[in-house]
């Protein structure tokens, strides 16, 4: 895994990790987070934004899981399109 830093407050450096939410498309965690914070509300959308579950599809749990954490919501039908 790649290690990314980002600058901190105080001038030093935090390493974190990247972590690839989708392999096929090397997609990670933080574009599948900020796509849904930019207004994608289903993994339909985050496929046709990110090519995010266009390969093997195995990403498409994950991702529907990341995107109910990012809009807090509880209901399932937005996500259920295009999930297996």
């Amino acid at each position: 895994m790649r290690k990314n830093y980002d600058l901190v407050d105080n001038g030093s450096y935090q390493i974190g990790i990247i972590v690839y939410i989708c392999i096929c498309n090397a997609i990670t965690q933080r574009q599948v987070e900020e796509c849904a914070r930019a207004g994608a509300s289903s993994v339909d959308e985050l496929s046709i934004k990110l090519g995010l579950g266009s390969g093997c599809g195995r990403c498409r749990e994950c991702a529907t899981d990341l995107l109910r954490g990012v809009i807090g919501c509880s209901e399932t039908a937005p996500f259920a399109a295009g999930s297996k």
